[in-house]
């Protein structure tokens, strides 16, 4: 397995007759087979030269999750083009700057995109004209070899203003972290994997597609996140495992305790966690009989990532029998730097280097990577390129540190470093970390904000479930914080939830650009 397209031909012959993806409604269930997959994919390849797309030319995917997502991308991927994944809640504007920067031979549009982008100065396919099996009878177009080299995808974090920046990922970045991944943690047939993030991002494209594809195991899509729709899909489709954000994990828990409030059956739940924490996780399950069968009966995991998980979150799920897999990554390095394994868990890390991934702390704490799953570099950007890398070293912009057994700890953002007047270096997620354990607020972000002197101070910016208390909450926190930590300043967001990234962290630069409401000070 060299490649991508190795990946699938090699899965089409081994589980041809299995279910690989499926789209799944409350009136219907379309089942894809991987022979049905291959088969589409070839169809899907087909069109597209036949529409003038050839090695090398960039095709833009706008649409929702779905497995004709998926032959679409696998067929571009046949003759060598080169794939551009874009979020469908993203802009039209940015879409625009990524269509210019890449300068895309077309886009492949979904059925809510395609009347959006009629404006945009792109030809427009709709992604459903590609979901046509291979026909053989067709005259055969010349077979296009594809390398490990070569590039599969470019792709661009949504929300960046002014010049978008593309990561470049090969086909070897992209199989290498796999084979990582699959050192720790075996993909088979068994697991059937319920898709919630979008496949434009790195981290469902690799842990949520091409992990499970890789092993035989199946793929459900839905037509909607509604929680009813998940539930009752965890449940037909007796789900075994997801990847998610840490968001998700906090949203399915809040979901059940308030149906536990509900059912006035508090007493048993605090009852059933107390006990869990003297049983082997394989024995919790039944103490929690009434949140296993919600979710199916069959739910073992979740992996993890994209954003900091609480261990109070994590613990939560395990003392429920259901196991969480932390990991670290990011889209640069393809984008699984670390994991936990199933025998293997602890929350309070981000997991040890996958197999391949060389790691090192340079000396002012920044985590350095380097490997073959490590991105060549920006497309069309060398200067970006350059200040990427340090003598091979790809710069992550995260601080961290390594434990004595070789995992992973993350302590903040190298960028997002306050720094004090005396030389102090405050990281805004210690602080965050404090505040939300306040029942009373919702989410926070913590940022350096100048005072009228010029002086850095520490400021919070909370989203509140009660509208009266952030002062209260600040009080509490700083008496919780060292002396150069506490917030001088704070600012109850307006809104129910701040902005997000399609893995839903909090979209830090759109919120202070908008810090022009009433700024309070202690």
């Amino acid at each position: 397995m060299d490649t991508l397209t190795d990946l699938l031909n090699n899965s089409v012959r081994r589980y041809g007759s299995n279910a690989a993806l499926k789209l799944w409604s409350p009136e219907k269930v379309q089942s894809w087979s991987y022979a049905e997959l291959g088969a589409t994919s070839d169809g899907a390849a087909d069109a597209l030269q036949r529409m003038g797309v050839r090695k090398g030319d960039r095709v833009v995917i706008w649409a929702q999750n779905s497995p004709a997502w998926v032959a679409a991308f696998f067929g571009c991927l046949k003759i060598g083009a080169i794939v551009v994944p874009f979020d469908v809640r993203a802009r039209e504007d940015f879409l625009d700057l990524v269509l210019k920067k890449t300068q895309a031979r077309i886009l492949l549009a979904g059925p809510e995109q395609a009347p959006l982008a009629g404006a945009l100065d792109v030809t427009v396919v709709p992604l459903g004209d590609l979901a046509q099996p291979y026909r053989s009878s067709r005259t055969p177009l010349p077979k296009v070899e594809v390398l490990e080299d070569d590039i599969a995808e470019i792709v661009f974090t949504s929300g960046t203003t002014g010049a978008p920046k593309g990561v470049i990922l090969t086909h070897k970045n992209l199989v290498s972290d796999l084979r990582g991944v699959i050192a720790v943690m075996p993909s088979t047939p068994d697991y059937r994997l319920l898709s919630l993030l979008p496949l434009s991002h790195v981290f469902e494209m690799s842990i949520g597609l091409l992990f499970p594809l890789s092993g035989g195991a199946s793929v459900t899509y839905l037509d909607s996140l509604r929680p009813t729709t998940i539930f009752r899909a965890m449940q037909e489709e007796r789900v075994t495992c997801m990847a998610c954000v840490p968001q998700v994990l906090q949203l399915f828990m809040s979901s059940i305790e308030a149906e536990v409030v509900r059912g006035k059956k508090e007493g048993r739940w605090k009852v059933a966690n107390r006990l869990a924490t003297l049983l082997p996780v394989g024995q919790r399950r039944r103490l929690f009989s009434d949140l296993h069968k919600r979710m199916g009966g069959s739910f073992s995991f979740f992996v993890c990532g994209g954003a900091y998980l609480d261990p109070v979150i994590a613990e939560k799920w395990e003392r429920t029998g259901i196991k969480v897999l932390q990991g670290y990554g990011l889209t640069e390095a393809a984008p699984v730097v670390s994991c936990d394994s199933l025998a293997d868990r602890e929350h309070k890390h981000v997991g040890r280097p996958i197999p391949g991934m060389q790691v090192r702390i340079a000396e002012d704490g920044e985590v350095l990577l380097r490997g073959a799953n490590v991105t060549p570099g920006y497309w069309d950007d060398p200067n970006a390129t350059a200040a990427a890398f340090d003598d091979g070293w790809y710069k992550t912009g995260d601080i961290g540190a390594m434990s004595a057994g070789g995992r992973i700890k993350l302590t903040g953002r190298k960028k997002n470093i306050i720094v004090l007047r005396n030389g102090m270096n405050v990281y805004p997620e210690d602080i965050e970390e404090v505040i939300k354990t306040d029942p009373r607020v919702g989410d926070c972000i913590v940022a350096g904000m100048e005072n009228s002197s010029k002086e850095m101070n520490v400021h919070a910016i909370m989203v509140m479930k009660e509208a009266d208390a952030a002062q209260d909450v600040v009080r509490k926190a700083n008496g919780k914080l060292a002396a150069h930590q506490r917030v001088s300043g704070y600012t109850a967001w307006p809104g129910e939830d701040f902005p997000r990234t399609p893995t839903l962290k909090p979209k830090r630069k759109e919120i202070l650009d908008a810090l022009k409401m009433k700024v309070e000070v202690l």
